[in-house]
C-alpha cells in the first residue's frame, strides 16, 4: 500500500489496527479513514482489500470504514440520524452484535447481515432532513 503516509504515533491507531484485524477475521473488509473524516479518502477504496500483514504494517489512520454488501458477507448498516430515530431504533430494530456511534450520537449505527442490497433513505416530510438510512454495497 503506497498511498498512505505515516503520522506520529497515536494510541487510537494502535486500537484501530486491533479492531481492523478483528473485523477482517470476521470476514469484513476494513478501510482506513483519516481523523475528522466521515469516510475513506483513498482513491479506489471500494476495491481495496488489505491483508492482515498490510493492516499490521501500514495502517496509519485512527478510524475504520467497512465495505458493505457482498464483499463483506452482505453486511449492511442502518444509520439513525436523529434522536427520535435512535430512540425508536433501540425499541424496534432487531438485536445485533455490532452497534456503534460517537459522543454526540451514541448507538446511531446498527450493523446486520442482509441479502437486501438496495440503499434506503427516509427523510422527514417537513424538514427534508434524513431520519434513517440503510447503507449497502459501495
Amino acid at each position: 500500500m503506497t498511498h498512505a503516509k505515516k503520522i506520529r504515533y497515536d494510541y487510537r491507531v494502535e486500537h484501530t489496527i486491533e479492531k481492523a484485524l478483528e473485523y477482517l477475521n470476521m470476514g469484513y473488509w476494513p478501510i482506513p479513514v483519516p481523523a475528522k473524516q466521515k469516510g475513506p479518502r483513498i482513491k479506489g477504496w471500494g476495491d481495496l482489500r488489505l491483508s492482515e500483514d498490510e493492516i499490521e504494517e501500514e495502517w496509519v489512520e485512527p478510524n475504520i470504514a467497512l465495505l458493505l454488501g457482498p464483499p463483506s458477507k452482505n453486511l449492511v448498516e442502518v444509520g439513525l440520524d436523529c434522536l427520535g430515530a435512535r430512540i425508536a431504533g433501540k425499541i424496534l430494530l432487531p438485536r445485533t452484535f455490532m452497534i456503534h456511534g460517537r459522543k454526540s450520537a451514541l448507538r446511531s449505527h446498527y450493523w446486520y447481515i442482509s441479502p437486501k442490497n438496495s440503499p434506503i433513505k427516509l427523510n422527514d416530510p417537513e424538514s427534508g432532513k434524513c431520519i434513517v438510512k440503510l447503507r449497502t454495497s459501495v
